[in-house]
């Protein structure tokens, strides 16, 4: 055998050998211990300072959180509680629960709703309910008047019969019909000894009849003559001046 031969002989079995030795050696990847990084850390870490979760015992992750690297209980992958319904447009009820984040907070089969006052578990309503307690008559409310009584009677025009309205009162609401200014004028106020307030404006007084003051409060009457509306109103606010004097 020629030099040649053996050295090239040699330069072979070298390969082979470093061939074999690669594909028997086995290829390693990083512990991944099942389950998800909490989204805060929210317990004492068992380890403080890692690189990966081979790096962690007892089942721990390694987890990066604002003050760095470290080994923690793993959490699963949870979605949050969705109750079936709608939130109310306006908080009519007293809430089960001051403060919620979702629907999982509540109880009873409440659900998280945020209003002015903040988030509270309350009762969900259908979407027919959202439907009409969007809907809005035509006209337009009356000012509000001192002497009704503070109690709700609706929350919504479609809580009111007709063509009644859901106005407020300067304390809760109650259902009246729109606010009207009907033609003609009111006559001179009659002298009545008994106080009352039968009508707060021509809206709330029958047919062609308008809501007239009196000597002490306002009643329905008929109108004398179709005016200016604008006459009207002056006219009006003359006669209540008059009866205050």
């Amino acid at each position: 055998m020629t030099a040649r031969v053996y050295c090239s002989l040699i330069a072979f079995l070298s390969g082979l050998s470093g061939y074999l030795s690669i594909t028997d050696a086995t290829v390693s990847f990083p512990t991944m211990v099942a389950g998800f990084c909490p989204m805060t850390l929210t317990v004492v870490p068992s380890r403080r300072g890692c690189f990966t979760d081979g790096d962690c015992s007892g089942g721990d992750k390694c987890c990066i959180f604002e003050s760095g690297p470290v080994c923690v209980p793993p959490v699963s992958m949870t979605f949050p509680t969705m109750v079936a319904g709608f939130c109310p447009m306006k908080l009519t009820v007293v809430p089960s629960r001051q403060g919620c984040f979702t629907d999982g907070d509540c109880s009873g089969g409440d659900k998280c709703c945020i209003f002015e006052s903040g988030p509270v578990c309350v009762p969900p309503v259908s979407m027919d309910r959202i439907i009409q307690q969007s809907v809005m008559k035509p006209g337009l409310c009356p000012p509000p008047t001192s002497g009704r009584s503070c109690t709700t009677s609706c929350n919504s025009d479609s809580d009111c019969p007709n063509n009644e309205k859901c106005c407020s009162n300067g304390c809760e609401h109650y259902c009246t019909a729109p606010y009207t200014v009907k033609p003609g004028l009111c006559p001179k106020p009659k002298n009545i000894h008994a106080c009352a307030e039968s009508c707060f404006h021509d809206g709330q007084c029958p047919d062609t009849q308008k809501c007239c003051p009196t000597t002490c409060g306002h009643a329905c009457s008929e109108p004398h003559g179709q005016g200016n509306v604008f006459r009207q109103v002056i006219v009006e606010a003359e006669a209540v001046l008059e009866v205050e004097a």
